[in-house]
């Protein structure tokens, strides 16, 4: 929400990775998964391959959005390039239901590290031991967002460094000083480095620029 109000961005999202274990009727297997807000596709610009992607649509209910989507290569390898829109997997022991396949190359937003299931955001309490993630002072998404047309990278870094305290002013956890202070920067650094945190104790910001697919990302608080 913040990152929206700035108005430097096309759109804006959020993931956060988790593992799964996934049951689809022969084997269960541990899967990497992303949970993700309902702009995380449209901010990524991925297209499906099969059916359709998450969206709006499946994170209206907290706790039972019982929707995903896998990729093509786990399409593949996993259930052999069948149909799968409408088949039912068991994550975590929890029966969800396929609503698309990702285009092919698409492996989530995590460098070097695929993810191969997306979930609805809203499903985070069941996969986090009942985390209390829409608490005002959550801080456990990894941001991602576009930049508008027109907007340069010294731009957005310069507005950002100011709405930074702004932010961290919003996000105050008594019991944790040292997250909050970490809130009050922001560093603008190169998807090719993944989201995360940066060494010098201030947050990424990872920011997809508009055409090219070296993209940048932007990290920032509640987002969703």
């Amino acid at each position: 929400k913040e990152l929206a109000r700035t108005r430097l961005f096309q759109s804006t999202a959020a993931m956060f990775p988790v593992t799964v274990s996934l049951f689809s009727g022969e084997r269960t297997t541990q899967t990497p998964a992303e949970l993700v807000t309902a702009d995380y596709f449209r901010t990524l610009g991925v297209k499906p391959a099969l059916g359709r992607l998450l969206g709006p649509t499946d994170m209206r209910n907290p706790g039972a959005d019982t929707v995903c989507v896998i990729s093509y290569s786990l399409w593949q390898s996993r259930f052999s390039g069948q149909n799968v829109v409408g088949r039912r997997v068991k994550l975590n022991g929890l029966d969800f239901r396929i609503v698309g396949v990702t285009e092919e190359g698409f492996e989530g937003s995590v460098l070097y590290w695929p993810h191969d299931i997306q979930i609805p955001v809203t499903m985070t309490s069941l996969f986090m031991d009942n985390f209390p993630w829409q608490t005002a002072n959550s801080t456990f998404l990894y941001p991602l967002a576009r930049l508008r047309p027109g907007i340069t990278l010294a731009a957005a870094d310069a507005r950002l460094k100011v709405i930074g305290p702004q932010v961290g002013a919003k996000i105050r956890d008594p019991k944790n000083p040292d997250q909050t202070a970490l809130w009050n920067r922001f560093s603008l650094v190169s998807a090719m480095q993944g989201p995360g945190l940066v060494e010098d104790k201030s947050l990424e910001v990872s920011l997809v620029s508009g055409i090219v697919l070296l993209t940048l990302l932007i990290a920032c608080a509640n987002i969703a």
